[in-house]
């Protein structure tokens, strides 16, 4: 019973982590592409 939850929430920490990585990156680029327009 108390294998389950953990289970749920390992698996839950990996999918936010994974979203929060490839939003971290598009973030990033993003950032980047606004200081090539600034420079322009």
């Amino acid at each position: 019973m108390n294998r389950c939850p953990n289970t749920v929430f390992n698996v839950l920490v990996i999918v936010f982590w994974n979203l929060f990585e490839i939003w971290c990156l598009r973030f990033g680029i993003l950032l980047s592409y606004i200081d090539d327009l600034q420079f322009d």
